[in-house]
């Protein structure tokens, strides 16, 4: 028999069909008429303490959901209504559970939803087991139900629930998202890791795969996607459409995607498979859809050969959601991303905007493999998707746009960018143990992506690209459709690398947190070259680090480069269970012009320090022959100088005589590998002008070549637009002249001035320091009209670099206003104002005041919530501040996924202080000596 759901403005009521099937929704219960958001009072009130059960008796007060009961089918209905101020979503769903053990329980995680069950039926027998009892337990999140007969062992169960929620609880789970200023909004859907059974009340875990089919109900001008096609579609008699899609593959709950909306979209067809590709979004951006159109159906065709197993599915959809927590999320068929992340305009938007869509969407499709097809068995192994979508992503954008140059980018955009997180206490291994919702949220973190990202690149070197690919192409075909666990992806990859023990050396990197410091010395007598190594950190940290397993040891294989070439297949090792290796140099280092340069292509997660006389020959060879080493070893090797003395692992004179080759880099890798560490050392300095003449010094040559011009190149494009942000960011006053009057011109005469694409980042930033609230206010107004989302993020970090306190209060005041800012772009409004030195104190007493508003409209699981405040703390240097920090911290000791994010504030904030006692006046010393 079929069912049909008649909405009306409140309720919906239930009227069954019989004869003419009007829809045929298999399994489905119906909805009661009952007002939506109600308390849970449907359970039935048991007098019995929950908590009195023993954990094996009572199986919800265990964190994880019963082996013994295994989802193998979802069949569910969903009826968003986001109509006008509406904003509630009403449910059925009928899941097929295999009983591996005879229970009077059956378990599934809910949250925020309010659940009724209708039934609990044997599959084959069509006998009712009856339910005595159901309640939720809020502490698991878990709704229990207790039937009145036990449910035997080999049965398999149709568990029927009907359920309703709200659209209005933040920006994950199922959501209602708005657009054009608020005028406008569409239902959807974001449920990683933990948010699907916000959306339906389900088996919540990844390595519980079951299939799914889908109905969404919605009004016909309106648009149903999900991971599916269309299986059929038509109106029903209250006017509504109901949308089928056809059955799934089996996938984890947190790979389920429902969208309701109003878009437009543009369509390839990927070849041989014919299968249909395409990108949506909504309507008035369809203009930018072409790039991620063309780019996503060749990485997806390139990835099924590079794979080796064609991707699955009979249709592949990407959208771009216009208020979305995250910058994508690789929902099995149906990608979501961030605006920013998928839309692209010729002409409006910059290079590193398109670099970056290119990046999101190769990351994204590499998650159909690796993350979707074989999924990692649970959280703690989340680097499984997260650390090889973000490798993969080089590979396919390299693939399709070798100009980006992405690999020389890698290691200072990955490996440079989590080594200052994964150098203290507070860092965590690759692998790490996660339970609770808050924990698993918190591990979505540069050590899963960056630090998992590095490793696989460092493994694919000293194996061999080919060996690996055929390592990969194993493991996906051993594991499709199902879980694995890290050591499984190194017995596939061993079992082609049969030279290494891949397992035993990967442990060392994935199960211990931080990384080596090489420190080498050479010998001249014998011409033999010492490596050691040593855990990575601050010489003065007081902080005990974790045992390790490991004792703080790796295997660290030494790739170098010498004058006469580079160690391809043949190349020393430093084992985990020994500190040193000695070797002979194979060039004899004491003649002039032969060097050695450790870590060829940057490709090791690791750092160098070498002898002072050995940095000397270095800088040398670079004043000289800038060539002699290529953009990614340079990058290296300034990042290690400027990064190896705050941790009183070499003197800053040293650092800063190297830093002097720079005068004449003209390639942006090593810019971008030394420019924040710049721009630190100026923070610490409290804006020292001794330090920005230094640092203009430096800049002068590149900058006179390239700022305010057409770059040629897509590096040179970076580079003008790095390069300035230096010269202007260090007071270079040609630069900020050049920034406020091309800032005065725009505001004054957009037709006749509009803002250069590779320079608008720059001239919005540094143009804005000294506004007046007229000019800040056109700028405000611009944005609020802008429609190309790329534009409009670097008009929203300007907004925050003025110097006038009104303003700053404006727009904090703003920031809190969701029809002024979405969610998805409150904690980016806070963190641009926070590196505002000005605006910071302020910022910082606001967010204080603002915390409970703030931690209710974020929710204290959202991990960028956890990481807002920290955020704002971490830049303090003073005493004072850290004990104001650690007392804001004790008044509200539930951190939910912040615990990680403030024990690393409270740590940058004690390195501050460290860094100004140990080192402030040696500095300043070299620099009244030397500028």
């Amino acid at each position: 028999m079929g069912s049909t759901v008649l909405i009306s403005k409140t309720k919906l009521i239930v009227l069954c069909v019989s004869g003419a099937v009007i829809c045929s929704v298999v399994g489905i219960a119906c909805w009661f008429g009952r007002v939506p958001g109600s308390t849970s009072s449907n359970a039935s009130k048991s007098t019995q303490n929950r908590e009195d059960f023993l954990p094996g008796t009572a199986p919800w007060l265990n964190l994880h959901l019963p082996a013994y009961t295994v989802p193998r089918h979802y069949d569910l209905v969903l009826y968003p209504d986001f109509y006008g101020t509406n904003n509630v979503f009403y449910g059925n769903v009928t899941i097929e559970i295999d009983i591996k053990q005879a229970t009077w329980y059956l378990l599934v995680h809910i949250k925020d939803l309010n659940v009724k069950v209708k039934s609990v039926t044997n599959k084959l027998t069509k006998s009712s087991y009856g339910v005595s009892d159901q309640w939720e337990y809020d502490p698991n999140q878990f709704y229990v139900v207790k039937t009145k007969t036990m449910i035997e062992e080999s049965a398999t169960v149709l568990l029927e629930l009907q359920f309703d929620g709200s659209l209005s609880n933040g920006i994950v789970g199922f959501y209602k998202a708005f657009y054009a200023n608020n005028t406008k909004a569409m239902a959807t859907s974001k449920f990683e890791p933990v948010d699907a059974r916000k959306a339906f009340p389900c088996f919540d875990e990844p390595n519980l795969k079951a299939t799914f089919t889908t109905t969404l109900i919605h009004k016909p001008d309106f648009t149903a996607l999900s991971n599916m096609p269309v299986e059929n579609a038509f109106q029903r008699p209250d006017q509504l459409n109901q949308t089928r899609f056809q059955k799934s593959v089996p996938m984890s709950t947190y790979l389920a995607c429902f969208i309701v909306c109003k878009c437009t979209y543009k369509e390839k067809i990927l070849s041989p498979s014919q299968k249909k590709f395409r990108v949506y979004a909504v309507e008035g951006s369809e203009d930018q859809i072409d790039y991620a159109l063309d780019f996503g159906a060749n990485v997806t065709e390139y990835f099924e050969t590079y794979f080796g197993l064609e991707y699955p599915l009979p249709k592949m959809d990407m959208i771009a959601i216009p208020d979305f927590v995250s910058g994508a999320m690789e929902h099995w068929g149906l990608i979501t991303y961030r605006e920013t992340n998928l839309l692209y305009k010729e002409g409006v938007s910059s290079p590193s905007n398109k670099q970056r869509i290119a990046e999101v969407v190769a990351h994204e499709l590499a998650h159909q493999w690796f993350g979707n097809i074989v999924t990692m068995d649970w959280w703690d192994d989340l680097w499984l998707n997260e650390g090889f979508a973000t490798f993969m992503a080089y590979v396919g954008t390299d693939k399709f746009e070798p100009e980006m140059e992405v690999f020389s980018q890698f290691a200072s955009i990955e490996a440079h960018t989590v080594m200052p997180e994964d150098s203290v206490a507070s860092s965590h291994p690759i692998i790490v143990p996660v339970k609770r919702p808050e924990d698993i949220s918190a591990v979505f973190d540069a050590i899963s992506y960056n630090k998992g990202a590095s490793v696989i690149r460092m493994l694919e070197a000293f194996i061999g690209a080919e060996i690996f690919g055929d390592g990969l192409k194993a493991y996906l075909k051993r594991y499709q459709y199902d879980n694995a666990k890290t050591y499984q992806l190194w017995e596939s990859i061993g079992q082609h690398a049969k030279e290494w023990d891949i397992e035993v050396i990967m442990d060392t990197w994935t199960k211990q947190s931080g990384y080596p410091l090489i420190t080498v010395t050479y010998d001249e007598n014998t011409n033999k070259i010492t490596a050691s190594q040593m855990l990575c950190k601050d010489t003065a940290e007081t902080i005990d680090w974790p045992t390790s397993i490991f004792d703080y040891k790796w295997e660290v294989p030494l790739h170098y480069i010498t004058n006469s070439g580079g160690s391809d297949s043949t190349f020393p090792w430093i084992h985990h269970n020994s500190s040193t290796v000695e070797f002979v140099s194979p060039v004899d280092l004491k003649q002039a012009g032969n060097w050695l340069k450790f870590n060829k292509n940057n490709t090791g997660y690791y750092k160098v320090r070498y002898p002072q006389a050995w940095w000397e020959k270095l800088e040398t060879l670079l004043k000289n022959d800038i060539e002699a080493l290529d953009a990614q070893d340079r990058a290296g090797l300034v990042y290690d100088a400027i990064t190896l003395p705050p941790y009183g692992l070499m003197d800053y004179s040293v650092a800063f005589n190297f830093l002097n080759y720079l005068e004449n880099e003209m390639h942006y890798v090593p810019w971008l590998s030394v420019r924040t560490n710049l721009f630190t050392i100026r923070d610490l300095l409290n804006d020292n002008s001794k330090w920005d003449r230094f640092v203009e010094r430096l800049v002068k040559k590149t900058y006179d070549s390239l700022a305010w011009k057409e770059g040629s190149s897509h590096t040179d494009k970076l580079l003008k637009g790095s390069i300035t942000r230096i010269a202007c960011g260090h007071e270079y006053m040609e630069c900020l002249n050049a920034a406020n009057s091309k800032f005065t011109q725009w505001v004054n005469d957009p037709v006749n001035h509009p803002l250069e694409v590779t320079e608008r980042y720059e001239v919005l930033t540094y143009g804005m320091k000294s506004i007046t609230e007229e000019q800040w206010d056109t700028v405000w107004s611009r944005y609020s009209s802008e429609p190309v989302a790329t534009a409009k993020t670097d008009m929203r970090r300007g907004l925050a670099r003025t110097s006038n306190e009104v303003l700053i209060n404006r727009y904090l005041s703003y920031a809190l206003d969701k029809n002024k800012v979405a969610d998805q772009d409150l904690p980016r409004v806070i963190s641009y104002l926070a590196a505002n030195s000005v605006a910071r104190p302020i910022v910082w007493n606001w967010a204080k005041q603002r915390y409970t508003e703030l931690r209710d409209r974020l929710g204290i699981d959202n991990r960028y919530f956890g990481r807002l405040v920290p955020g704002i703390a971490s830049h303090f240097t003073t005493t004072e501040m850290l004990e104001e920090v650690e007392g804001f911290y004790a008044l509200h000791p539930n951190a939910g996924a912040g615990k990680r994010a403030r024990e690393q504030s409270i740590e940058a904030i004690k390195q501050a202080i460290g860094w100004k006692q140990r080192y402030e006046n040696q500095v300043n010393d070299w620099l009244e000596n030397n500028v």
